[in-house]
């Protein structure tokens, strides 16, 4: 696991652009704050929402036929 938190992406993309002068730690949070809040909110609306009926068990499972 340390290993991979050594080559995280998204760790190593704000480094990058914290040292080239072009991302802040502000920046970072405030967006890193923005995300959580419509993760939240997401999960709140999901958790919300009535189950769905089983006559859509199998919508989206199976791609329209195509004519030819």
């Amino acid at each position: 696991l340390a290993n991979w938190h050594a080559r995280d992406p998204i760790a190593r993309l704000v480094s990058a652009m914290e040292a080239a002068g072009c991302w802040s730690p502000k920046e970072h949070k405030a967006v890193v704050d923005a995300v959580a809040g419509e993760i939240e909110r997401a999960w709140t609306q999901a958790m919300s929402d009535p189950w769905p009926g089983a006559n859509t068990l199998l919508d989206y499972v199976y791609a329209a036929r195509v004519k030819r």
